[in-house]
């Protein structure tokens, strides 16, 4: 298509013909912009909720394996005292903890306190400790946690002379009868 100046408007109709592709360029550039940021937005929000639900595919996992150590008759505190661990602190006061302390309850396990991020927001039976408040001696701390249990290992380990395990340890020993 070949625009010329007309009699009646002059330049004024191709100037304009001009700014609106050159807005529309910008338009598309922007666009194309935008549409990289929600893809990236996406990418985001799918990879945090693709974490979640591996979170709780792994707390279902366990859950499973800790009822059917149960339904045989197993326990986290003869576990414990087969390696001669008769108190124990908690890392992680959360779902997982208070379970292990309901278990624990009665035994010849004392659960004598637990360390949490939230320490200040948990209502529990047993003291509960920031991550780097000084604790009482144990003789093991169990990681309660299901995520990032060697990062809190090594950094128990760095502040703490005692055994430290993870719950899901001892209830796979058990349930591969290593317990």
């Amino acid at each position: 298509m070949y625009l010329e100046p007309d009699m009646e408007n002059g330049y004024s109709y191709l100037e304009a013909v001009k700014e609106a592709v050159e807005h529309y360029t910008e338009y598309i550039e922007d666009f194309k912009e935008k549409d990289k940021n929600r893809n990236s937005i996406w990418n985001e929000e799918f990879d945090f909720y693709r974490k979640k639900a591996f979170r709780y595919e792994k707390f279902w996992k366990v859950f499973d394996a800790w009822m059917r150590l149960r339904e045989q008759g197993k326990t986290m505190a003869e576990y414990l005292t087969k390696r001669g661990i008769k108190t124990v602190g908690l890392y992680g006061a959360g779902m997982m903890g208070r379970h292990l302390v309901a278990e624990l309850s009665g035994s010849k396990v004392e659960v004598v306190y637990g360390i949490d991020q939230k320490a200040g927001f948990i209502k529990a039976p047993i003291p509960i400790y920031g991550p780097d408040e000084a604790v009482p001696q144990v003789d093991a701390v169990v990681i309660t946690a299901l995520s990032d249990v060697e990062e809190i290992k090594a950094a128990l380990q760095k502040r703490m002379n005692c055994k430290i395990i993870s719950l899901e340890k001892i209830i796979t020993d058990l349930d591969e009868g290593r317990g």
